[in-house]
């Protein structure tokens, strides 16, 4: 199980840029997610594009510029605890429209307006995506979806299947809906919530729940569908991650083992070759005491057949990264990748949320 310590890279081969950010994790866990480009809710679904570098907007009102919005699923509505709800900010020309602005919840008057039920955490899966292809974004949130139109997220249906992360799974250009237990329901969507087809529940034993603990989407072989990669374990145990395919068929019902005991995760190609690169949170095989570590990453370099069996491993010990690690740092509780310089590589936000001062 070879494992390679971060190192300055050779002549010719770009380094990973990354960044260790308080604020990821933060929006983690009080605000849930926030929603822009082809992402899911935590921001670990980076579709084909995305990895290749490309932007992805999204776009509810499709008027060309990007709409963002933010879930609060720990929010109080209407005096219920817990309720939840989704911040939508329309963007213009200037930039973010605030006159615009639109929130969402289960007790509004808007598209889904129901009784708010207590701990029900409204919006904790967010998943932007052209559901039913007819060129405006649409938001799925669970079992429930807001369909884009001119006038933005205005009317909404019930989803036939839930949906806690987005990709095109068959490479087939329509956007597809993952569900917690890796059932896929593949598009375009009708205005009903029905899905074209749905696929069969992958044959994998995820540990002490029927759902793997984590779920991060991309496309790690460069064929232009996006694959899965999942965490889960046993109580305080941790097990080794699957790596699941994408194909022309849909998603493989048979996964293949890493070597890694992963935690979040983020896809991106750090590395400019084309093929979407695994970055996870290694919590090892006992993920007990996890907020008491100090902390690591793990890179998995992409290719043809999926993310290597090599790792570089980074921590703050390494060279570039800030300061010195620390009992209960937890560096890299939250991951996010994007090329935020523009040079076709995607760089890496890390979350610290045990650090002092960030």
């Amino acid at each position: 199980m070879p494992v390679a310590r971060s190192r300055p890279p050779a002549r010719g081969r770009r380094r990973l840029s990354f960044w260790w950010v308080a604020a990821v994790c933060c929006v983690a866990l009080i605000a849930g997610a926030i929603v822009f480009g082809a992402g899911t809710g935590d921001q670990q679904d980076e579709g084909p594009a995305a990895a290749r570098g490309k932007r992805i907007v999204t776009d509810f009102d499709g008027d060309g510029h990007a709409d963002l919005a933010v879930p609060a699923p720990l929010s109080t509505v209407d005096g219920v605890r817990l309720a939840g709800s989704v911040s939508v900010v329309y963007g213009s020309q200037a930039g973010p429209a605030p006159r615009r602005p639109q929130v969402i919840d289960r007790a509004s008057k808007g598209p889904l307006g129901v009784l708010a039920a207590r701990q029900e955490q409204f919006g904790d899966h967010a998943v932007a995506r052209d559901l039913d292809s007819d060129g405006f974004t649409d938001l799925a949130l669970g079992r429930s979806v807001l369909w884009g139109s001119r006038e933005g997220l205005r009317t909404g249906s019930t989803l036939a299947a839930g949906g806690v992360r987005g990709g095109d799974f068959d490479g087939d250009g329509h956007a597809d809906l993952l569900d917690a237990d890796l059932t896929v329901g593949y598009g375009p969507f009708s205005r009903a919530g029905e899905p074209r087809r749905t696929g069969k529940k992958p044959r994998a034993h995820f540990g002490d729940d029927q759902w793997p603990r984590t779920i991060t989407v991309g496309d790690l072989t460069g064929d232009g569908r996006d694959d899965v990669v999942t965490g889960q374990g046993f109580e305080e145990m941790q097990n080794r991650g699957y790596f699941f395919q994408g194909r022309s068929t849909g998603l493989a019902p048979e996964p293949e083992e890493l070597n890694t005991y992963n935690g979040a995760g983020a896809v991106g190609d750090v590395d400019g070759d084309g093929y979407g690169d695994l970055v996870v949170r290694e919590l090892g095989s006992v993920s007990e005491g996890a907020e008491h570590e100090k902390g690591e990453i793990r890179v998995l370099r992409g290719s043809a057949s999926g993310p290597g069996r090599a790792a570089t491993v980074i921590d703050q010990e390494s060279a570039e990264v800030p300061g010195t690690g620390r009992a209960g740092d937890q560096f890299g509780f939250a991951l996010a990748a994007g090329d935020v310089d523009g040079d076709g590589r995607a760089d890496v936000a890390v979350g610290v949320p045990g650090r002092n001062g960030g």
